[in-house]
């Protein structure tokens, strides 16, 4: 039986429904002396806050719609070489065309950014540059090269002499 008391206590002491100090008397339950009096009347009072549902508004611009590139030929000499393709093709990606997309969205053989992937008629081959074939990012890198040049690769352009 004090074994239960003890647990019975402990549970209240534990949830607050009994003082943990004996000496304190508990506080007094709150009480309306006045029973059957009309409560008091309740007024309301309103403050004016500034308006500032401006802050609820969005304002997006709506992405530009995906175009291919018109291309316009520059005058750069011949059209690379199988072995220049190859060339920077080992310099960009080891010389894989599956490689996957990095930060910055560059992706495949050629390190394509998704936006050119996508701007010189890529998703006729695949979403990404990585998921298309060798051949067929050769083809877009032509289409990219016929406008551009060597531009689109500073890095490797340098490296391998490519003007």
């Amino acid at each position: 039986m004090k074994k239960k008391l003890t647990l019975t206590v402990l549970l209240l002491l534990l949830t607050g429904c009994v003082s943990a100090r004996t000496d304190e008397p508990a506080p007094p339950t709150p009480t309306n002396e006045l029973v059957g009096a009309p409560l008091p009347e309740t007024t309301t009072t309103t403050t004016s806050l500034p308006d500032l549902s401006f802050l609820n508004t969005t304002t997006t611009t709506q992405p530009k719609p995906q175009t291919k590139v018109n291309p316009e030929p520059i005058e750069t000499g011949t059209e690379p070489t199988e072995d220049q393709w190859n060339a920077l093709a080992y310099c960009e990606s080891g010389n894989r065309h599956d490689y996957p997309p990095v930060s910055g969205g560059f992706s495949g053989l050629l390190m394509f950014h998704y936006a050119t992937w996508n701007g010189y008629g890529g998703q006729e081959y695949a979403p990404e540059a990585w998921q298309a074939t060798r051949s067929q990012q050769i083809e877009i890198a032509l289409r990219l090269w016929r406008v551009r040049g060597w531009q689109p690769w500073p890095g490797c352009r340098s490296k391998l002499g490519f003007n």
